[in-house]
């Protein structure tokens, strides 16, 4: 992970107070040859905005050159540098390609300007720890990357205002002849390699002065320009001495704080595309006293997670099937296709949702299905205590949406419908964090063992069940169970081999700062 953890230094120093040449953004996209289809795609994207200049090796790089040389030439005079982040980039570096390697040892050259790097994720390969120092857009799952492109495009158009550069293709502040004409040709005629071969590029002082930008006759113009001179070596003395470029002291890529996670706070799954809520850490009241396993009532403290807002669906469950297979577990698959309620089934070499049923929630799954889809997707099945806080709040709800009695406006239960409704059916009866259908419609499979006597002697931080036992905990009721099954502390047990057209489940992971 030694290249990866290069990626955090996000800016390198490459010469202070630079103005793009022609007032077009210099975009940098570097690749492995593995992700050329997907850079092929995003090259084309990004050259159709008319105010940027994309470096595309198989564009801009012509057969007799070196390759080394070129890209060499291109880096140091980017304005942003974009990585295709994916496994291949790391693990499967060619020696005869222009890699992330190679780049990088570029960036660490000496140098005096900053150059922002985005990372593009490709797949859920695992980023080094600190990432959060540096800009990451996830480019997957495919569905996501429109969404994912046009992040990448603000990003970009927050570089480009920071250099002056106008989204409508015209100069802004300096005149068109005061600078090169860029074009892909004149990447390979800026090395940067210090500031006199920048220089030797760029117009004389002498026919600047002729343009009247440095008039050695005004002498306001001499004075405020010495101590504009001086501000900067001052500036570039402190950053030298400050901020040392090294893995200890990295630069944020955009001057944004970071964000404030709290009860409203969503995320989206990067693996299957599913919307998160975020759960505070914190008390909450556990337990009634209706019930003999849900005695006594007491105070459970969890650390902060992150949890589904609804059951996983049918269409989620098929594209893990279609990349894991069915396969047993306990001695029997983990989804039950031959069951007449299954609304999953094989159509040749992929699993496909019935039609008309792809967001409502899988049915006909075992607890170790469940568990299997969870790992899959990068996150685990649920506590029962996190279940329960979800569900009812930190002011010991009766239900979701309060104490109120449960009606058909706020579930699906006491086979009023009939049978399980699309996920999400149900706003009003949403929870405090804004969970939908924690109860009725499916039961739900969690993480936990099932015993009767758990809650007298269970911890009080962050419990998970006990460590042995046959059964597994269902929560949340039905759409075939009457309304006291519908109660946020009602305990149900399940053998996790046994699958359901009325069982379900949904997914949590850790919330990670």
């Amino acid at each position: 992970m030694i290249i990866a953890s290069n990626l955090l230094v996000a800016y390198n120093f490459l010469s202070i107070m630079s103005e793009p040449l022609n007032g077009h953004l210099r975009v940098f996209l570097c690749h492995s040859s593995k992700d050329q289809s997907i850079a092929r795609e995003l090259y084309r994207e990004l050259n159709s905005e008319k105010w940027m200049d994309v470096w595309f090796i198989e564009a801009n790089l012509l057969p007799s050159q070196d390759w080394a040389t070129e890209i060499k030439r291109a880096v140091r005079s980017s304005d942003v540098l974009i990585f295709l982040y994916s496994k291949n980039s790391i693990e499967k570096e060619e020696a005869s390609y222009p890699n992330i390697t190679f780049v990088l040892d570029i960036l660490q050259e000496k140098s005096k300007r900053l150059i922002p790097i985005i990372i593009l994720r490709l797949d859920d390969y695992l980023l080094p720890t600190g990432r959060n120092k540096t800009q990451v857009i996830d480019y997957f799952p495919k569905y996501q990357r429109k969404s994912a492109f046009q992040n990448l495009i603000d990003s970009l158009k927050f570089h480009a205002k920071q250099l002056h550069i106008s989204l409508n293709n015209e100069l802004t502040q300096t005149e068109p002849d005061q600078f090169l004409q860029w074009s892909p040709s004149n990447w390979r005629n800026l090395a940067f390699n210090n500031e006199a071969d920048a220089l030797d590029d760029l117009p004389s002082s002498s026919q600047k002065m002729e343009r009247g930008m440095f008039d050695r006759t005004n002498k306001i113009g001499v004075i405020l320009w010495t101590i504009i001179g001086l501000l900067t070596l001052l500036f570039i003395w402190l950053v030298k001495n400050h901020l040392a470029m090294d893995d200890s002291a990295v630069t944020t890529l955009l001057p944004l704080p970071a964000p404030t996670l709290g009860i409203g706070s969503v995320s989206i799954s990067p693996n299957d595309g599913m919307k998160m809520l975020y759960v505070p850490a914190g008390e909450f009241i556990m337990g009634g006293d209706v019930y003999y396993d849900e005695k006594p009532i007491h105070t459970v403290n969890l650390n902060a997670f992150w949890i589904d807002q609804t059951e996983v669906t049918n269409a989620m469950f098929a594209e893990f099937l279609t990349e894991e297979g069915n396969r047993e577990e306990g001695g029997v698959p983990w989804l039950d296709s031959q069951d007449e309620d299954t609304q999953i089934h094989l159509q040749e070499d992929s699993w496909q949702a019935d039609q008309g049923f792809e967001n409502y929630p899988v049915i006909e799954v075992t607890w170790y299905g469940a568990n299997a889809y969870c790992s899959w997707a990068g996150r685990r099945l649920p506590t029962e205590a996190e279940w329960e806080k979800v569900a009812r709040g930190t002011n010991g709800n009766i239900y979701p949406w309060g104490n109120d009695a449960p009606n058909p406006d706020l579930l699906n239960f006491n086979d009023n419908i009939g049978a399980t409704t699309k996920t999400g059916s149900y706003p009003n009866g949403a929870s405090p964090y804004g969970a939908l259908d924690m109860t009725g419609n499916v039961w739900e499979w969690v993480a936990d063992r099932h015993s009767r006597t758990y809650y007298t002697n269970s911890p009080v931080d962050n419990p998970v069940g006990p460590e042995t036992g046959f059964f597994r905990v269902l929560r949340g009721g039905a759409w075939n169970y009457r309304d006291t099954y519908a109660r946020t502390i009602h305990r149900h047990r399940g053998v996790p081999i046994i699958s359901h057209d009325f069982i379900g489940f949904r997914c949590a992971i850790d919330a990670f700062h």
